[in-house]
């Protein structure tokens, strides 16, 4: 039996092979492989394109910080910029990664100017680290940076320059999760869970919504305003209906994250939106403000752009790796309720953890922070048992 079965698997491919080399008929081929192998070839036409630009960002990696390790499998990226971070939103973000067994490279891009325990934090947990050449001033939700002769541009956005660079210092086959610094924590290995429902044998790309009904774009003043103010009416009344999906957490193959990121860079100049979109919204001054990456990404990926060149897995609020729990927070939510209600949060303090609907540990959790002045009140480690004794 085994050996008829690979048999028939080596014939495959070798038809496989044949009708791509030697213009043999493409009907030997199923649908499904054509439409992968035509997405595979769109992702690595990306990737060339990233890898004969010159960096869109100037960066230097600090002196202490350790090497990629190309070998590494899985990596995690983020941007941590901003000047005010503390070493604790280190120990929230790199500690509970390196508790919950996440052994692969931490590489994190900051901002000159950072704190000094800060640094001595980032070292302490083996992240690489890059200083960002950008000059950058404003208020915490609104922090407009100018580097490389760019100017006014929303702090958010620089990431997606660094995530572009991080990755080709990795092999095709790592597998990459791009993330929120402050608001994110982790309670086990994300790479391990669920794996048969996203591998990237399927998936290459994915990403997870927020709470519905809690969450829809066109029921959220700020992320209609994205849409709205960057693409137009048109395309608020196309997509607005979905539910919103987070920028804040995305996790891919190597080339399908370079693609991403290019993507979602390639949409803060407008005249690119206009091209590739049909949209009317021809300047930055209403699209620009704080998060207009996540209405770059939401625009992405429901009006088809991000299916175009890969296969995306979308994963409902609590059901991924990633659980993304802000849209529970706040009075005007429709759905109204504790998140121990709900049964997310369960167990007695000091070692409480937050649960997937399944019952199961939610691997990562996103927007925790916003029930700090409600049900986590005195601080994570006065309730979360990923918070205990954090070296």
């Amino acid at each position: 039996f085994f050996l008829a079965l690979m048999l028939f698997w080596l014939l495959d491919i070798l038809l496989f092979y044949l009708a791509l080399t030697n213009g043999y008929s493409t009907d030997i081929i199923s649908e499904k492989k054509l439409e992968r192998l035509s997405k595979v070839g769109k992702l690595s036409k990306i990737v060339k394109i990233v890898q004969s630009l010159p960096p869109a960002l100037s960066m230097t990696l600090e002196s202490w910080s350790p090497p990629h390790n190309a070998s590494t499998g899985q990596a995690i990226f983020a941007g941590a910029l901003h000047t005010t971070y503390i070493g604790q939103t280190v120990q929230f973000f790199a500690g509970t990664a390196r508790r919950a067994g996440f052994k692969g490279d931490i590489v994190v891009a900051i901002l000159p100017n950072a704190l000094e325990r800060f640094h001595a934090m980032l070292k302490q947990y083996n992240v690489i680290v890059y200083k960002v050449s950008a000059a950058c001033e404003g208020r915490l939700d609104d922090v407009r940076c100018s580097y490389a002769g760019v100017t006014d541009t929303p702090v958010t956005l620089l990431r997606y320059h660094a995530y572009q660079q991080f990755a080709l210092n990795y092999p095709e086959s790592t597998e990459i999760m791009i993330s929120d610094f402050r608001d994110v924590f982790f309670q086990s290995n994300p790479f391990k869970y669920k794996l048969a429902e996203w591998g990237p044998l399927k998936y290459q790309l994915v990403v997870f919504q927020e709470s519905h009904p809690n969450r829809v774009i066109n029921r959220c003043p700020q992320n209609a305003g994205y849409i709205l103010n960057c693409y137009g009416a048109d395309a608020l009344k196309t997509i607005g209906s979905n539910t919103i999906s987070t920028s804040g957490s995305v996790i891919g193959t190597r080339n399908a994250i370079v693609a991403y990121a290019y993507l979602i860079a390639r949409q803060s100049d407008p005249t690119m939106r206009v091209v590739d979109n049909s949209t009317t919204v021809t300047s930055n001054a209403n699209c620009y403000s704080h998060g207009v990456d996540q209405g770059f990404h939401n625009w992405l990926l429901y009006s088809g752009h991000l299916s175009q060149i890969t296969n995306v897995k979308i994963f409902q609020q609590g059901e991924g790796p990633v659980n993304t729990l802000g849209g529970f927070f706040g009075e005007k939510k429709i759905l109204k309720a504790l998140l121990q209600d709900w049964k997310v949060l369960k167990g007695d303090a000091p070692y409480k953890y937050v649960y997937n609907w399944n019952g199961e540990i939610s691997p990562v959790v996103h927007q925790m922070d916003r029930f700090l002045a409600t049900e986590l009140v005195g601080g994570y480690a006065q309730h979360l048992a990923v918070f205990q004794n954090l070296p």
